[in-house]
């Protein structure tokens, strides 16, 4: 339970971190980062944390 506990710990700051890049470099409110995050997943039937993950690697690409 300790690692499940651990590991839903670090999802929730990936996708975070994610909201927080959309928020400072797409202009989006807080809400809007999230809902764009959930319909990414919804819609490529994908986890939140993939869509994250790829939402940091596309902001690092570019060099912010």
């Amino acid at each position: 339970q300790y690692v499940d506990a651990r590991y839903c710990g670090s999802q929730i700051r990936l996708v975070s971190r994610a909201k927080c890049c959309l928020v400072e470099h797409a202009h989006l409110t807080e809400a809007e980062a999230h809902r764009r995050i959930e319909k990414l997943a919804m819609d490529t039937r994908r986890d939140r944390t993939e869509i994250a993950q790829e939402i940091l690697d596309s902001y690092e690409d570019v060099g912010v």
